[in-house]
C-alpha cells in the first residue's frame, strides 16, 4: 500500500512523508481500521488531522481488487 499511496499522492520515493505534508509516526506508512470493501477493492479513509492537516481534507487510498488477491472473500467484494 505504501508505494500505491506515494504514487497517488505524487510523493517521490526519496521524499519524506513529513516533507510532503503527511504525519506518519516515525515516517512509517500504515493502514488504519477505517475502511470499506467494495467491488473495486478496499478503500481506507483517514480523518482530517489523522495523517495530514485539515486543509488537505480527508486522505483516502484505494487498493484495487486486482492487488488484493485472496486476502478478501470474493462475495465480500460484490
Amino acid at each position: 500500500a505504501d508505494p500505491l499511496f506515494r504514487s497517488e499522492k505524487l510523493i517521490a520515493p526519496s521524499q519524506t512523508y513529513e516533507d510532503a505534508g503527511y504525519w506518519f509516526k516515525d515516517e512509517h506508512f500504515y493502514l488504519n481500521n477505517n475502511f470499506y470493501i467494495h467491488k473495486d477493492g478496499i478503500t481506507f479513509c483517514y480523518n482530517p488531522y489523522e495523517v495530514s492537516s485539515y486543509a488537505n481534507g480527508s486522505t483516502v487510498i484505494t487498493i484495487p481488487a486486482a492487488k488484493i488477491g485472496k486476502l478478501v472473500r470474493k462475495e465480500w467484494m460484490e
